[in-house]
């Protein structure tokens, strides 16, 4: 079978099982289940499959199966971070077998690049076919994402709704109360909010997100803003680049 696929891991599960009381990690897991259940019905996909916190998702290769993907994607992400479910995913495309035993290229590709992500998003293999068609802040966006290690890479990223930076904290301490956070949990925040800024930018100038500005978020916010600042002098009776 060849196609898209889509993993995505629950972060923090290790944690909400340390600390939660039995009942109360009952709820959250019941949660999580209906979450992944009532998107794939929204976004009439009928191929999925959740192993503890991971989430395995195949749809067919066509743009309109992306299309799917992209916007079920984005439901995890927004009703995911609302009940404090945040999620980390990626998109492939390639040959896999969907049966007793989900395995195949695809699979692979999609694990490699969700596992190597530190942020609240989901990003797609660079080369993913039909991403053309689907440059816009609310379905992919060009972003070096933010990963552990490895080169800096341009990738399609899964555009959606980042909160204020403080109603993102207080989504994801709730399972760490009296616990001292730790940097691992900063640089995902840091990384997540960073992308939220980048896109509120965006959005700010009419951009579609095809393209990246900068090497990095801190040099594309520069560069956004110096570009803003331009127009509103120029607006306003100030100087312009050619005078």
């Amino acid at each position: 079978m060849k196609g898209y696929f889509f993993i995505a891991d629950l972060l923090g599960f290790s944690e909400l099982v340390n600390n939660l009381k039995h009942s109360d990690l009952i709820v959250r897991v019941n949660n999580w289940v209906s979450l992944v259940s009532n998107a794939a019905k929204e976004c009439s996909i009928e191929r999925y499959q959740l192993l503890s916190d991971t989430l395995f998702v195949s749809v067919n290769a066509t743009k309109d199966d992306l299309g799917k993907l992209i916007k079920y994607a984005r439901i995890l992400l927004h009703k995911g971070l609302e009940s404090s479910l945040p999620i980390r995913g990626a998109i492939s495309h390639g040959d896999y077998e969907w049966s007793n035993l989900i395995y195949g290229e695809a699979v692979i590709n999609a694990h490699r690049l969700e596992v190597s992500q530190e942020w609240i998003g989901v990003s797609c293999e660079s080369k993913l076919p039909h991403v053309e068609d689907f440059w816009g802040l609310d379905s992919l966006i060009c972003f070096p994402v933010p990963k552990k290690s490895s080169l800096i890479e341009l990738q399609p990223v899964v555009g959606w709704d980042v909160p204020s930076f403080d109603i993102l904290v207080r989504k994801l301490i709730f399972n760490s109360r009296g616990i001292p956070l730790e940097w691992k949990w900063g640089r995902k925040v840091r990384n997540t909010a960073e992308f939220g800024v980048y896109r509120s930018l965006l959005q700010t100038k009419g951009e579609n997100g095809k393209v990246f500005y900068g090497r990095l978020p801190i040099e594309g916010f520069e560069i956004v803003l110096k570009a803003a600042k331009l127009i509103t002098e120029d607006n306003s009776g100030g100087t312009t680049p050619n005078s």
